[in-house]
């Protein structure tokens, strides 16, 4: 006999499932394919033993980068080459700058002094034309004051001569005096015409300063201020043009060298991508060729970009992926606990949680 008690009925699922580790990290050949000598993909060089218990950041395969070394050496003359051409762009347009202002400068002081030369020229009281007529007319003055001496020695010099020739019908002065006196009276008379004629002359050329001269200086000194104004704006126009140009060239050099360093980042990175270090702790399994153009993960092997190398699943933490049938689908909760056993070691016992259950049931093919 048995005694009965009531109590709860455990209602048991039991399903078979797949051990896998709960962070199985996958480990992908990340350098580019840069051989040219026919061979596609990166050829490895050395990879740790299929099996081998690893710690995080221990080196676990490496690539052959001699073809990156080659492009690396390169692109490093290359970049180089660019940041002085950079440099060059950017020192042009500092002396493009510096120059634009010595030019600015001396249009405009080529202004100002177009401008002080007229206001000095047509001056009412210290102008030079009033100057120059003012020296004209202090000559005049200066000639009429000749003249009337002169003239006055003149007068003189013809009656001292008309006294002598008096004297030399009477006999009472020689012919060596006559000659004396004519000669005097003619000397006086030619200064005296020659007064008169520097006295035209100051006179035309007064004239001539009042109308010609100044007209023509007006006309000068007005088109030197114009064309001066007109240089001001060519020089802003031209300065403008060359400082935009020096920019340009400067923005295109800058862009180039922001070229090349990436270029050369990039490169910087496919060669220290050539060698593989664990992302974590735990044991190294080679990836399963998933195609027919995959190779078997060996020293010598080509691999090519994001080809899955190999794994590293963290056996401290692991799970297990089960099928569960339909129809006892609502028996299964996330939370819910879970007994696991394992083939391996029938004699032992596992405990666990349901972590998630898919929303799509598996398609299984007959």
């Amino acid at each position: 006999t048995y005694e009965i008690q009531p109590r709860d009925l455990p209602i048991t699922v039991i399903e078979r499932g797949n051990l896998e580790s709960q962070t199985n990290l996958p480990v992908y050949c990340e350098v580019d394919d840069v051989r040219s000598d026919g061979i596609n993909g990166t050829p490895i060089v050395w990879v740790i033993a299929n099996g081998s218990s690893v710690k995080k950041g221990d080196l676990i395969c490496e690539l052959d980068s001699a073809a990156i070394q080659v492009e690396l050496d390169d692109q490093i003359l290359d970049t180089e080459e660019a940041r002085s051409t950079a440099i060059q762009a950017e020192a042009n347009l500092k002396n493009q700058e510096i120059q634009n202002s010595t030019a600015e400068y001396k249009a405009e002081l080529d202004v100002q002094l177009a401008e002080l030369e007229l206001e000095m020229y047509q001056d009412d009281l210290a102008g030079s034309h009033i100057l120059a007529i003012a020296a004209i007319n202090r000559q005049v003055e200066d000639l009429n004051n000749e003249i009337l001496a002169a003239e006055m020695n003149k007068e003189l010099r013809k009656n001292e001569k008309t006294g002598i020739e008096s004297l030399f019908k009477l006999g009472y002065a020689g012919k060596s005096e006559l000659d004396r006196v004519e000669l005097s009276y003619l000397q006086a008379e030619g200064d005296y015409s020659a007064k008169l004629n520097k006295l035209r002359t100051q006179l035309a050329s007064l004239e001539k300063l009042n109308t010609f001269d100044k007209k023509m200086q007006l006309l000068e000194l007005q088109g030197k201020l114009e064309t001066s104004l007109q240089a001001r704006k060519q020089v802003s126009v031209t300065n403008s043009a060359k400082l935009i140009q020096m920019q340009g060239v400067l923005l295109s050099r800058n862009e180039q060298l922001r070229k090349e360093e990436e270029r050369l980042k990039r490169y910087q990175e496919q060669y220290a991508k050539c060698k593989i270090y664990a992302p974590q702790d735990g044991m190294v399994a080679y990836a399963t060729p998933s195609s027919s153009r995959d190779s078997e993960i060996a020293e010598g092997v080509p691999v090519r970009p994001r080809q899955h190398i190999l794994s590293i699943p963290n056996l401290e933490r692991m799970q297990v992926k089960a099928n569960i049938h339909e129809s006892v689908l609502d028996r299964t909760q996330v939370g819910q606990q879970v007994a696991i056993t394992v083939d391996a070691f029938p004699d032992r016992r596992y405990s666990g949680t349901v972590k998630s259950v898919a929303v799509l049931p598996q398609r299984s093919y007959y």
